[in-house]
């Protein structure tokens, strides 16, 4: 039940630095769309996986952890893609991973 406010607060503060990350990354330029639709996405990835560990949560704590793995890729491929610079990307990954750990903590033992 911990890993559940847990997962929630870390979900909330890795959308935060997203949209930290858009408000630092905009300018007038055209090469700012990809950082800026990379970050949207990254937001709307922590957003949906806290919503996940809510107590009326849309999924499966199996189909969570999925998902959680997914936003570590898709963090993961946009940092090695210089989407954005290391060090946020480091933070993006290691708050992704966090979420994947405290969503894998969740499904039941099944031996």
């Amino acid at each position: 039940m911990k890993s559940n406010y847990a997962g929630l607060a870390v979900g909330c503060i890795g959308g935060c630095v997203s949209i930290i990350g858009m408000a630092l990354y905009y300018t007038h330029a055209e090469s700012a769309i990809a950082t800026i639709g990379v970050l949207l996405l990254l937001g709307a990835m922590f957003f949906g996986a806290a919503g996940g560990f809510s107590k009326y949560g849309p999924w499966t704590p199996k189909a969570l952890t999925v998902y959680t793995f997914l936003v570590v890729t898709v963090a993961a491929v946009a940092t090695l893609g210089e989407i954005f610079e290391v060090l946020f990307g480091a933070v993006e990954i290691v708050l992704a991973i966090i979420l994947a750990v405290l969503a894998y903590i969740q499904i039941p033992n099944e031996n």
